[in-house]
């Protein structure tokens, strides 16, 4: 039988503890994180921890879900949607550079659902995380 992984038993064990605090300090210094985790591991919970960590720190973060998006494969498109819902702003964010440099963005953003059975939509969102990467920190 094997009992549900809560917030409580997580937030108990000095590993998980330290490794959720490490990436929330990661995450406050501007670094990119890319956390994969498969649903063995209670990703729910495991993100559940790291917003209580985020909120601490005054971290605003959004999330994008891949499942509820009509066309996943265009990552870029994607982000530009789930991050601007005025038209216009939407419109004039072309590039990734555009959006990095606009104002509103979150501190964080949960990408959910990046799954191996999703092959090419793994590979384009690897892909703009690396050339976020790539451009925010050159």
């Amino acid at each position: 039988m094997t009992l549900p992984i809560t917030i409580q038993h997580l937030r108990e064990l000095p590993t998980v503890r330290e490794f959720l605090h490490n990436v929330g300090d990661t995450l406050r210094q501007g670094i990119s994180v890319l956390l994969l985790t498969t649903p063995v591991y209670a990703t729910d919970t495991l993100e559940e921890c790291l917003r209580g960590i985020l909120l601490q720190h005054d971290l605003l973060f959004d999330e994008i879900d891949l499942m509820l998006q009509l066309d996943p494969d265009k990552p870029f498109d994607v982000l530009r949607t789930a991050i601007f819902w005025d038209e216009t702003q939407h419109q004039n964010c072309r590039t990734l550079e555009d959006v990095l440099s606009s104002e509103g963005l979150p501190d964080v953003l949960f990408v959910r659902n990046l799954t191996p059975d999703l092959a090419a939509h793994c590979t384009n969102w690897l892909d703009l995380i690396w050339n976020w990467s790539e451009t925010v920190h050159g």
